[in-house]
């Protein structure tokens, strides 16, 4: 189980949750209130857009072997779970 994959994939569903209910209505105001810079927030936002059952292996311990947060944060996001399927190996 990757704690640093599972705790950021938290904290990027929790950021999104409170832009969606407007907690926020920022990246730049929750990174504010986050403490965090605003390039980080946006380098780690888009892994809460990944498919469901790819969030579900990682936080089950049973994402494909060597992925990692950098691999998810150092690439754009696509939109297709099914892309992201491929391109992350979890067909």
């Amino acid at each position: 189980m990757d704690s640093t994959l599972i705790r950021n994939l938290v904290k990027a569903y929790n950021w999104r949750t409170s832009l969606e209910d407007q907690t926020y209505t920022s990246i730049l105001a929750l990174s504010k209130a986050e403490k965090h810079d605003e390039r980080y927030v946006r380098r780690l936002l888009p892994i809460a857009y990944l498919a469901p059952d790819i969030i579900e292996s990682i936080l089950n311990g049973k994402q494909p072997v060597g992925l990692e947060l950098k691999d998810l944060t150092s690439t754009d996001i696509a939109l297709s779970w099914a892309t992201q399927r491929k391109r992350f190996d979890c067909v």
